[in-house]
């Protein structure tokens, strides 16, 4: 999978001296549920999250363009409050998450302004890691087991000028799991953003005469 898109993203900046190379700046939500489960406590966490970041753009043909999207989600951190379990004597935890995204979609636009597609992308869990604090051990950080989570992608997308809207609901292809015998992370293998962008280099006013 790392091959795949490397090549998908060597593919997307060799294109002809000609092509016409879009970059923007991009903002939006970004939602990917889950239950946090520390032994005897399950914390739900639904809230929407943000993110910021940019976007490329290149046409193939003339109904035809790739997208590639580098993006850092701010994620809200989750507590699992007191765990009412005697062993082994867990007090509490907190789940710390930071993740930077990466996306490659191949685009088609059946109608003026409107591209729909699909794509591959990854997550990189970044410094994540689940704080556990003990009453009778020194407390300790367990870590996410792989740094790396593999999506695919279905992707909506509509330009105005220079303004961009992009609507992407994911899949996880790969799993997320938690270095720790007590705590796991569960539901989380689907998700949305909904990002907002500005075309600031490579935007071409077609101006009719």
């Amino acid at each position: 999978m790392p091959k795949i898109i490397f090549i998908l993203v060597v593919f997307l900046f060799s294109q002809s001296l000609s092509a016409q190379i879009i970059l923007a700046p991009e903002v939006g939500i970004y939602s990917r549920p889950y239950l946090f489960d520390a032994l005897s406590n399950g914390v739900n966490q639904n809230k929407i999250e943000y993110f910021a970041g940019v976007m490329g753009e290149v046409r193939i043909l003339p109904k035809l363009f790739t997208q590639a999207r580098l993006a850092y989600v701010w994620k809200h951190d989750i507590n699992s409050g007191l765990v009412l379990t005697a062993q082994p004597d867990l007090d509490y935890a907190i789940l710390y998450n930071q993740e930077l995204t990466f996306n490659v979609d191949l685009l088609y636009e059946p109608i003026k302004r409107v591209k729909v597609g699909a794509g591959i992308g990854l997550i990189n869990k970044l410094d994540s890691y689940l704080f556990e604090k003990y009453f009778f051990k020194e407390s300790q950080n367990s870590y996410f087991s792989s740094n790396n989570l593999y999506t695919a992608s279905l992707v909506i997308d509509y330009s105005w000028k220079r303004i961009g809207i992009a609507a992407r609901m994911f899949y996880l292809i790969t799993e997320e799991n938690l270095d720790s015998q007590v705590s796991a992370v569960w539901e989380n293998n689907r998700g949305f953003t909904f990002g907002l962008n500005y075309r600031l280099i490579g935007y071409r006013d077609k101006k009719k005469k």
